[in-house]
C-alpha cells in the first residue's frame, strides 16, 4: 500500500499523538505509526502508571489545540519541586544536596500539572479517532527511511510505503528516524 501524506510521525506515544493532533488541526494530513500503541485497547491503566508533568507553556499549547480540556479533570497541580543531588554506589546512595521550591513563591500558578499517562493516552486517542485528517497505524513499526529534497519515503513493517513532505521522529531514545536522518546524539 502506498500512502501520500503531508506529515508522517514515527511513534505514537504522548509526543507523537500531540504532534499529530496539532498538525491535523493546522490543516495538514497526518499519518502516525507506532509498533506498541493500539487504538482499540487503550483503557488499561496497568499498562503505564507513570505521569507526565505538563509545565505552563505546554498547557497553554495544549489549550490552543483543544486538548487540555480533555486532561483538565484528571490533572493535578504541581506546586512543589524538589531537586536532589545524590551520589554513591549501587548499594549505598547518599543525598548530598536537597532543595525544595514552591510555586506560590514565584506565581499564583502552579509550576505545571501532572497527568497520568494512561488517561492522557486515552484522551488523545479519542481526539485522534474524531479527527478526519489523521491516519493512525496501530502496531506497525517504521523500518526504513529515505530522505529526498522534496520529502521522504518511509517504509513500514507491513510493506506499506509512505510518501511524506515532512517526517517527525517521536520514536524514543533509539530513534530510527534520528539515525537515518544523520542526527548525532551524545549520551551520558
Amino acid at each position: 500500500m502506498k500512502i501520500q501524506t503531508d506529515i508522517f510521525i514515527s511513534g505514537g506515544g504522548l509526543a507523537g499523538m500531540i504532534a499529530a493532533i496539532a498538525f491535523a488541526k493546522a490543516g495538514f494530513s497526518v499519518t502516525c505509526a507506532d509498533p506498541h500503541v493500539s487504538l482499540s485497547n487503550f483503557n488499561n491503566k496497568e499498562e503505564d502508571l507513570r505521569t507526565t508533568a505538563f509545565l505552563l507553556p505546554s498547557k497553554l499549547f495544549l489549550e490552543t489545540i483543544d486538548v487540555w480540556k480533555e486532561f483538565e479533570n484528571f490533572s493535578v497541580p504541581l506546586t512543589a519541586m524538589r531537586i536532589i543531588e545524590a551520589r554513591g554506589t549501587d548499594k549505598e546512595t547518599k543525598i548530598r544536596v536537597q532543595k525544595e521550591f514552591r510555586s506560590e513563591d514565584l506565581s499564583t500558578s502552579p509550576f505545571g500539572w501532572n497527568v497520568p499517562n494512561w488517561l492522557a493516552r486515552k484522551s488523545l486517542i479519542k481526539i485522534i479517532q474524531k479527527t478526519k485528517n489523521i491516519q493512525f497505524l496501530s502496531k506497525i513499526e517504521t523500518v526504513d527511511l529515505f530522505l529526498r529534497d522534496s520529502g521522504a519515503l518511509v517504509y513500514l513493517e507491513n510493506g506499506s510505503t509512505i510518501n511524506a513532505n515532512m517526517v517527525i521522529g517521536a520514536d524514543g531514545r533509539s530513534s530510527l528516524v534520528r539515525e537515518k536522518s544523520g542526527i548525532k546524539v551524545i549520551k551520558k
